[in-house]
């Protein structure tokens, strides 16, 4: 996925024909992404390179942007001029181009093994919300054409569009963009201890400071902080915002 970025759509990853396996096996796969969805009640949506569309879009998407099922298939063009604030689709752009680069791995298996993350302003029916996109390639072509990808949005934990991650599956290394120098660098993203993990997981299941404290033999001073810290090594402010971070950087 190198090249030139024309709007919305990769210029080089043009896939002129498919092969009816090929034809077949996107078929399978969107029907499969569409119930598993509807199943999960996840934000989320399929691009289909080939028809230049937004294949699918979840009924809580739907509901949450407006978007109307008669609208969907769409081209992706209008599917992120309707979704996404309008100062931002210069930035959205540019980062997805630069991640199309980022992608090219080569081989059609090591596509599929790499994800990419941004934080993005989303236009919803209640006003303008701040969401943390994951992209994943799913299915790459015979002839290693990135065909369909799948996008899922959760809330976001940062404070501010931007934030564009790309994650190595294979090797589990992180890329951040600089948007200074427009370019992908080595991602410094905080790991957490085991003490901070095991506060991660008691206040995820409902435990108080002070049950935690009782869990980990520690005093409740000593639990507060850890917590502390561990806000100011991630950038959030409380513990939803942690564990916003954590589950989209994929630290637990």
């Amino acid at each position: 996925m190198n090249g030139i970025y024309n709007g919305f759509t990769p210029v080089v990853n043009v896939i002129e024909h498919l092969t009816e396996d090929e034809r077949k096996g996107a078929e399978i796969l969107i029907k499969t992404w569409t119930a598993y969805s509807k199943i999960r009640a996840r934000l989320a949506y399929v691009v289909d390179y080939y028809n230049n569309e937004i294949a699918f879009v979840s009924d809580r998407l739907r509901l949450l942007c407006g978007i109307r099922p008669r609208n969907v298939p769409m081209t992706v063009q209008d599917f992120y001029q309707q979704i996404l604030a309008p100062e931002e689709i210069p930035i959205f752009e540019e980062i997805k181009e630069s991640s199309y680069t980022a992608f090219d791995g080569g081989t059609t298996q090591r596509k599929l093994m790499y994800s990419f993350q941004c934080d993005v302003n989303i236009i919803t029916q209640g006003g303008m919300r701040l969401y943390n996109l994951c992209a994943i390639p799913f299915y790459v072509t015979g002839d290693n054409r990135l065909m369909l990808m799948s996008c899922d949005l959760s809330p976001s934990s940062q404070k501010a569009a931007g934030n564009a991650v790309i994650r190595s599956v294979e090797s589990g290394r992180f890329y951040k963009y600089d948007y200074a120098h427009h370019l992908w660098m080595d991602d410094d993203t905080p790991q957490l201890t085991s003490r901070e993990k095991e506060i991660m997981a008691y206040s995820a299941q409902g435990y108080t400071e002070e049950q935690i404290s009782e869990k980990l033999f520690k005093s409740v001073h000593s639990v507060k902080a850890s917590k502390r810290i561990l806000f100011e090594k991630l950038g959030v402010n409380n513990m939803l915002g942690a564990l916003m971070f954590c589950i989209n950087h994929d630290l637990l």
